[in-house]
């Protein structure tokens, strides 16, 4: 008799729902991909209460759903620097030089 085939597999639930939150912190050379800040930056905000680091073990990770709140509240830029329009700016294009004559 022939095997009966198998059933469809049921779909797979994450058992811990802290998966991909916390992340380890960069090395020295490189940047924190959430907040693109470097390590010492990092120790620096969470000492000032802006940012949650979590050690388990021997590891030190960084709460990056916390960080994202911390950055969502963060103030944005208002630029208020006015340029003066010159012919070149409103053209779209850079002056041209005069050429020598040959």
């Amino acid at each position: 008799m022939p095997n009966p085939p198998n059933p469809p597999m049921p779909k797979l639930t994450l058992a811990n729902p802290y998966v991909g939150r916390f992340l380890p912190l960069p090395k020295n050379a490189e940047r924190c991909p959430v907040t693109n800040l470097c390590r010492a930056s990092l120790y620096n905000y969470a000492a000032r209460g802006h940012l949650r680091l979590v050690k388990i073990g021997s590891r030190v990770l960084l709460d990056a759903e916390h960080a994202w709140n911390w950055l969502s509240s963060q103030p944005s830029l208002e630029v208020k620097r006015n340029l003066p329009d010159t012919h070149a700016r409103t053209l779209g294009d850079k002056p041209k030089r005069a050429s020598r004559a040959a």
